[in-house]
C-alpha cells in the first residue's frame, strides 16, 4: 500500500466509515483499540467517537493489521468495517496544502475532508455539487477530497461521505475540519501525551472552529 519495505514503525490513523451515527454501527473505544493491538498494532489509542484508531506500525505490516482488526470487528458490527487509513504524515501536509491550509471559512460554512478508500473512479468537473445537501466539493487530489457544506432550510447539513462516494464512485468517509487539524496535533505528540490529552489544541493558523462530526 505504501512504498518502502522499513521495519521501522510509522505512525497512521484508520478512519472507520459509518461507525457510532445516529445510534448505527456502535461500537466502543476498547472494542477499537483491542482489535488493533491484537491484530498487531502498537500504541493503539483512539480520538474521539466517531470511528478513528491511532496505532503504529512498521509499513509492511499495515495491510495485514488492518485486516485482521476488521475481521476482529465483524462480531462487534455484524459485518467488517470499511477501514481507510492515512499516515501521520499525511494528516499533516492537509494542514500545510490544499484549499483549505491556513485559510478561515465563515461561520456558516463548515469544511470537511473527505478520505477515499483508493483513487476516484468517476472524475466529475469540479466542482462538483448538491443543491439539495447544500454541498460543494472544490478539490479532490490523489484519495482526498475537500469539501464544503452549508445549512439547509432545515437547519442541518449534508452527508459528505455518502454524496462524494456516490460522485467519485469509491467508498469513503468525512472528518470535519476542526477534527483534522486536532488529529494532527494528537499525531504530533509523543503517544504518552496522545493518551493524557486527547483533546489536543489545533496548530495556530489551522482554522480549527468546533464543526459538526461527518455523518459517514
Amino acid at each position: 500500500m505504501w512504498p518502502g519495505v522499513s521495519k521501522r514503525p510509522v505512525s497512521y490513523v484508520a478512519f472507520l466509515r459509518a461507525v457510532n451515527v445516529g445510534g448505527q454501527g456502535i461500537v466502543t473505544k476498547d472494542a477499537l483499540r483491542d482489535a488493533f493491538t491484537r491484530a498487531g498494532g502498537t500504541s493503539v489509542r483512539t480520538f474521539i467517537q466517531s470511528g478513528n484508531v491511532l496505532f503504529d506500525a512498521a509499513p509492511a505490516t499495515v495491510e495485514a493489521i488492518v485486516a485482521a482488526a476488521k475481521r476482529r470487528l465483524r462480531p462487534v458490527l455484524g459485518a467488517e468495517p470499511v477501514v481507510i487509513v492515512r499516515r501521520a504524515s499525511d494528516i499533516a501536509r492537509l494542514l500545510r496544502q490544499g484549499p483549505f491550509a491556513g485559510v478561515s471559512a465563515p461561520a456558516a460554512i463548515k469544511r470537511y475532508i473527505v478520505f477515499l478508500l483508493k483513487r476516484p473512479v468517476r472524475r466529475p468537473r469540479m466542482p462538483f455539487v448538491s443543491a439539495a445537501e447544500r454541498l460543494e466539493a472544490v478539490h479532490v487530489r490523489g484519495r482526498d477530497c475537500w469539501l464544503l457544506s452549508g445549512r439547509k432550510p432545515s437547519g442541518m447539513y449534508g452527508f459528505p461521505g455518502l454524496f462524494v462516494e456516490k460522485a467519485l464512485g469509491v467508498p469513503a468517509t468525512a472528518r470535519n475540519w476542526s477534527t483534522v487539524t486536532r488529529l494532527a496535533a494528537v499525531l504530533a505528540a509523543p503517544p504518552e501525551t496522545n493518551a493524557a490529552r486527547p483533546r489536543a489544541r489545533a496548530p495556530k493558523g489551522a482554522g480549527a472552529a468546533k464543526e459538526p462530526r461527518a455523518r459517514a
